[in-house]
C-alpha cells in the first residue's frame, strides 16, 4: 500500500478544503443556531457541491458519475468534516447508498431511477434502517429471529400490479426529510426474519403512505436533517424492490463515515493549534508551555493514528480480499473516539474560551460526541471486531 495520492486525490482535496474555508468553516458555527432546520439544511452548499459532481461521486464514470473509490471519498470527506460533521454527513449516507442505485438495482431499475439523481442537484439519500426501539442490535453479531428492526413489508396487487404494503417506523434517519429516496429496510415474510438479511426497497420521497413526521433537534451534527420516518399502508411496486439479498454493515461505508468525524478532529486540532500560537500567558504564548505543548503532540499522534487507519481501511475496501470488513469496522471505532479526544483536549487549550458559542471549539466536541453512536454504537461494532476473530481461530 502507498500513501502517495495521485494528482486527481491531490487536486479534489486542495479544491474542496478551499471550498470549505472560504465558505463553511467561517458560517457553520452560525449556521447551526438558526431553528427552523429546513433553514438549517445548508442547500446552497448542496447545490454548489453537486454541481461539481461530487453528489453523484460514487456513481461509475460508465453511468454518468465520478467513479469515486472509498478512498477518495475518504479525502473528500475528511474536508467535508473539516468544516461540518453534518454537511459531511449529507454526502457520505449519499456516496454510502448510491450503489444501491447503480449495483444493486436491474438495468430496468437503473433506467427508472438514475436519470433523476444525477440530474436533480438536491437529490440526496436516505436509509431507513434504525427505529425507536431497534438501532444498533441491528448491528449484533447473533442474528435471531425476530430482533432487530420490526418494519414489515407484506406482498399485495393492487390494479393489476405486483407490490408490497410497508408499515413501520424509522427514525432517527440521517437525511430523513430532505431526501427524495429513501432506502427502506424491512422484514418480507418469515423466510427472512433473521437480523442479518433485511429485504430493501426503494420508496421515493413522495409515496402516498410515507410522511416524515418531524426533524429532531440535536446538539452537533445540526446541519443535517435527521428525521422522523412513518410508513403506513405504504404501497410500492414490485419494480421498487431490491432483489438482491442485503446484510446490514458495509466495509464501504464505515472507513468513509470514519473519515468525515476525522475532518472534525483536525479541525478542532488546527484551531487549537492557531488560539495556542496567540494566546499570551505568562509573557509568552501558551504553546510555549510544555502542558499545552505536549497536548497538542497527543492530538497530533491521535490524528495521524486515526487517518492511517481509515486510509488502510479504505484500500482495504477498494482491494477486495485484505480482511476489509474488520478493518472497516475498526476504523470507525477508533476514528471516533480519538476524535472526541482531540475535540475535548481543543476546548481544554481554548480555555474559558473555548465555551464561547462565538467560537468554534465547544462545535467540535458537540459533534464528535454524535459520532460514537452513528452507523452502529461502537460498543456493539467491537462486539463484531470479536465476533470476526473468533471465527478466524
Amino acid at each position: 500500500m502507498s500513501f502517495a495520492l495521485t494528482p486527481g486525490q491531490k487536486s479534489w482535496q486542495a479544491r474542496v478544503r478551499d471550498f470549505v474555508d472560504a465558505r463553511v468553516r467561517p458560517e457553520a458555527h452560525i449556521r447551526e443556531r438558526v431553528e427552523d432546520p429546513e433553514h438549517r439544511h445548508p442547500w446552497d452548499w448542496v447545490e454548489e457541491l453537486s454541481a461539481w459532481g461530487l453528489r453523484t461521486a460514487t456513481v461509475p464514470t460508465s453511468l454518468g458519475g465520478l467513479g469515486f473509490s472509498v478512498l477518495d471519498c475518504c479525502l473528500v470527506g475528511e474536508e467535508l468534516g473539516a468544516g461540518d460533521l453534518g454537511l459531511a454527513v449529507i454526502f457520505d449516507q449519499t456516496w454510502k447508498l448510491t450503489p444501491w442505485l447503480t449495483e444493486m438495482t436491474t438495468e430496468a431499475q437503473r433506467a427508472l431511477f438514475l436519470p433523476e439523481f444525477l440530474r436533480d442537484p438536491r437529490y440526496l439519500l436516505a436509509l431507513g434502517l434504525s427505529e425507536p426501539e431497534s438501532g444498533s442490535d441491528n448491528f449484533l453479531p447473533h442474528g435471531r429471529l425476530g430482533d432487530g428492526l420490526q418494519t414489515t413489508a407484506v406482498p399485495v396487487a393492487r390494479d393489476g400490479r405486483q407490490g408490497w404494503i410497508l408499515n413501520g417506523v424509522k427514525a432517527p434517519i440521517s437525511n430523513g426529510g430532505s431526501a427524495r429516496m429513501y432506502v427502506i429496510m424491512a422484514r418480507a415474510g418469515a423466510e427472512h426474519a433473521e437480523t442479518k438479511w433485511l429485504t430493501p426497497f426503494l420508496v421515493p420521497a413522495d409515496t402516498p403512505g410515507f410522511a416524515v413526521e418531524f426533524i429532531y433537534d440535536k446538539s452537533g451534527q445540526r446541519l443535517v436533517h435527521n428525521g422522523h420516518l412513518v410508513l403506513k399502508d405504504c404501497w410500492v411496486p414490485e419494480e421498487n424492490r431490491i432483489h438482491r439479498r442485503a446484510a446490514i454493515g458495509d466495509e464501504r461505508g464505515f472507513p468513509q463515515g470514519a473519515a468525515t468525524v476525522l475532518g472534525v478532529a483536525r479541525a478542532a486540532y488546527e484551531d487549537a493549534w492557531a488560539h495556542a500560537s496567540t494566546r499570551i500567558q505568562g509573557g509568552r504564548p501558551i504553546i510555549e508551555h510544555a502542558n499545552v505543548s505536549t497536548l497538542l503532540a497527543e492530538m497530533l499522534i491521535e490524528l495521524e493514528a486515526a487517518r492511517a487507519l481509515v486510509w488502510r481501511a479504505a484500500w482495504a475496501a477498494d482491494h477486495p480480499g485484505q480482511g476489509e470488513r474488520t478493518l472497516a469496522v475498526a476504523s470507525k471505532v477508533f476514528a471516533s473516539e480519538a476524535a472526541l479526544r482531540i475535540a475535548t483536549r481543543a476546548l481544554e487549550i481554548h480555555g474559558r474560551f473555548g465555551v464561547f458559542t462565538d467560537r468554534r471549539a465547544e462545535k467540535y466536541v458537540r459533534d464528535a460526541a454524535t459520532f460514537l453512536h452513528s452507523e452502529g454504537a461502537n460498543g456493539v461494532l467491537k462486539l463484531r471486531v470479536t465476533n470476526a476473530l473468533r471465527k478466524s481461530d
